[in-house]
């Protein structure tokens, strides 16, 4: 019968372990609300992450085709810009998600014949993505499914933080 309660022992070990470190490395969590959405600043020893929420899509984001009749998902933020700093190393994203009841299939389908010359990024793991290089950022379109909803994800980093650097 002892046998039996082990593996939930040693996971609740783990979990608490795991908490503890994390509390512990996080040295201060900002939350706030804002009109657009939540505005979020982690600072940790190792380095730092904001993100906020942006009222204005940056014209590299707007300019990406959109699949038709999909929905923002956040319709109080027009896009979430997210800094990461780990060390020297920085990383910028800009970021806005969408959702269509439209299966995974006939929503990639659409963005592989609108875009064929994108590059075809095999993370078939965590869906389907397309990602364009040009001379001033990456630009990412993912597809994937949650719960009874295609997410269309769609994504820039900005030249000066490709390759992670300052």
């Amino acid at each position: 019968m002892l046998l039996l309660l082990i593996p939930f022992a040693v996971f609740a070990l783990v979990f608490i372990i795991g908490f503890v470190c994390m509390a512990a490395i996080a040295k201060r969590v900002k939350i706030k609300e804002t009109p657009q959405g939540q505005e979020i600043h982690l600072e940790t020893p190792l380095g730092s992450l904001d993100v906020e929420p942006r009222s204005k899509t940056d014209p590299r984001l707007a300019s990406m085709i959109l699949y038709p009749g999909a929905t923002p998902a956040d319709r109080r933020a027009a896009e979430y810009e997210s800094d990461i700093h780990f060390g020297p190393k920085h990383f910028k994203r800009i970021g806005a998600d969408y959702w269509t009841s439209d299966p995974v299939d006939i929503v990639w389908e659409f963005y592989r014949r609108e875009l064929p010359n994108w590059t075809i990024n095999l993370a078939h793991d965590t869906g389907h993505e397309l990602v364009e290089r040009t001379s001033d950022c990456e630009r990412f379109i993912r597809v994937y499914r949650r719960q009874d909803r295609t997410i269309i994800e769609h994504s820039i980093r900005p030249s000066d933080c490709i390759g992670g650097t300052d």
